[in-house]
């Protein structure tokens, strides 16, 4: 999956795609990419993408949430 193309895609198509990979079983890897796009955007659907994650789902990906945030969120 091309998830940097995203990064200049239709916010109204790529955010609901990258949220979707964040609550996904997919790798962290590819969890930390979509978090990166995420947090690049600048758009508010985008910004609340990334603070669902850290809200609901911080620390069953922790170095997700940690990379996005720039701090320790979970430890």
């Amino acid at each position: 999956m091309a998830i940097q193309g995203l990064m200049n895609a239709d916010p109204a198509r790529s955010v609901p795609m990258l949220e979707e990979i964040l609550n996904s079983q997919k790798s962290i890897r590819l969890k930390k990419q979509a978090m990166f796009v995420l947090s690049q955007s600048g758009n508010p659907k985008a910004l609340e993408a990334i603070g669902k994650f850290a809200k609901n789902g911080k620390c069953s990906a922790p170095d997700v949430v940690d990379s996005a945030l720039g701090v320790n969120y979970c430890h």
